[in-house]
């Protein structure tokens, strides 16, 4: 919480270790993870936003995939530079969306709270990347196919 400190910092090292730390949590209760690309992303690929927010915001988001789809769901990460920009797509395949949620997948409790999600989860990710001069959007390419694209500075705005 609080406002942003930013500070630069390589993006792959943030999400590998949420998604350990995921990983770790879902291990207890025997839901598998189900997140690849990280090893593929750009160690030299820098972000300029506030560390413990970003961390917050991959951490629920992830999590609220893969707890409310009892780890069904295949989620592919990747990660480019634009401009001054990060963009990072996080294709969450497998994951069931009811009718219609499409315009309001960020607003809470978009998903039915009979999956064990907390619903908040998508609304908190967004609030934290907005926070940090961010962009989060949604997309939706094909059944139970959800691409989020999160955009975050590479470096400080003159």
């Amino acid at each position: 919480g609080g406002m942003p400190s930013p500070s630069r910092f390589p993006i792959k090292s943030l999400i590998d270790n949420v998604v350990e730390n995921i990983k770790l949590e879902k291990s207890c209760s025997a839901i598998p993870v189900s997140i690849d690309g990280i090893d593929e992303l750009d160690d030299s690929l820098e972000v300029f936003c506030d560390r413990s927010h970003i961390r917050e915001a991959f951490q629920v988001l992830l999590n609220e995939v893969v707890t409310t789809t009892l780890g069904k769901a295949h989620c592919q990460i990747t990660a480019e530079s634009k401009k001054a920009e990060v963009i990072i797509k996080i294709s969450v395949k497998g994951i069931h969306l009811p009718e219609g949620v499409e315009d309001s997948i960020f607003e809470p409790f978009a998903l039915p709270i009979a999956n064990v999600g907390t619903g908040l989860s998508f609304s908190v990710a967004r609030y934290l990347v907005e926070l940090n001069d961010g962009r989060i959007g949604a997309g939706f390419p094909g059944i139970d196919h959800i691409l989020f694209t999160i955009t975050l500075l590479g470096k400080p705005t003159p």
